[in-house]
C-alpha cells in the first residue's frame, strides 16, 4: 500500500472507467487502490442474484445490457460498451498489484452494520443509510485511518462524523492530480 493507503469505492472506479482512465488509478493514488468486497469481489460465484453481487459486478452487467439495448442510440450503446470494457480491466489491475481486495475485520463489520441501518442513519447525520459498498469503504477508512476516495457525499458526511480529521478525495480531484497528465 502507498504511504497514505486509500480505500476506493465504486463511484471512483466507475468515474475512472467513464473517463477511460482506470489504468491510471494507482498512479493517481500514489500506490495501489484498496477495495472492499462489497465494491468488487473477485471470488463471486457466477449466477449469483443481484443483491448478493458486488456493486462493480452489478454495474458491469448494467453496462453490458445497455450496450446491447436496441432502444438506445448508437452513441449510448457505444459509450456503454466502452465503460463495460473499462470495468472488466479491474482484474488486470489486481493482477498487476495496482488494486488489492480487503476484507472487513470485526470492528469494521460492526461499523458497517450501523452505516447500513435505517435506525442508525441519523447518528451519522444522514437522512438514509449508506449503500453497502459505500458503508464498507467508510468503515475501512474510519477504522484503519485510511484515505477514502469516493464521489458519494453521504459517505463523506458519514466519514467526517466518525473521523473528522479525515478528508475524502473525489474522482475529479484524483484525475486532476494524475501524474500521467489530464486526459491521457
Amino acid at each position: 500500500m502507498p504511504a497514505e493507503p486509500t480505500v476506493v469505492d465504486a463511484t471512483v472506479l466507475r468515474g475512472f472507467a467513464t473517463a477511460d482512465r482506470l489504468h491510471h488509478l494507482a498512479a493517481a493514488l500514489g500506490g495501489p487502490a484498496a477495495v472492499c468486497r462489497a465494491v468488487w469481489d473477485p471470488d463471486e460465484e457466477p449466477g449469483q442474484c443481484d443483491q448478493g453481487r458486488s456493486e462493480l459486478t452489478r454495474s458491469l452487467t448494467i453496462q453490458q445490457r445497455r450496450a446491447q439495448d436496441e432502444r438506445r442510440s448508437p452513441q449510448e450503446r457505444a459509450a456503454a460498451k466502452r465503460i463495460s470494457q473499462q470495468l472488466t480491466t479491474v482484474q488486470r489491475l489486481r493482477d498487476a498489484g495496482d488494486l488489492v481486495v480487503v476484507d472487513l475485520d470485526d470492528d469494521e463489520e460492526q461499523l458497517y452494520a450501523r452505516l447500513v441501518s435505517t435506525g442508525q442513519a441519523l447518528t451519522f447525520r444522514l437522512a438514509f443509510p449508506l449503500a453497502p459498498s459505500a458503508a464498507a469503504s467508510v468503515a475501512v477508512a474510519a477504522t484503519r485511518a485510511w484515505r477514502l476516495a469516493s464521489d458519494d457525499e453521504d459517505a463523506h458526511t458519514a466519514l467526517r462524523g466518525i473521523a473528522a480529521q479525515q478528508q475524502p478525495v473525489t474522482t475529479d480531484e484524483l484525475l486532476a492530480t494524475d501524474p500521467a497528465g489530464p486526459g491521457t
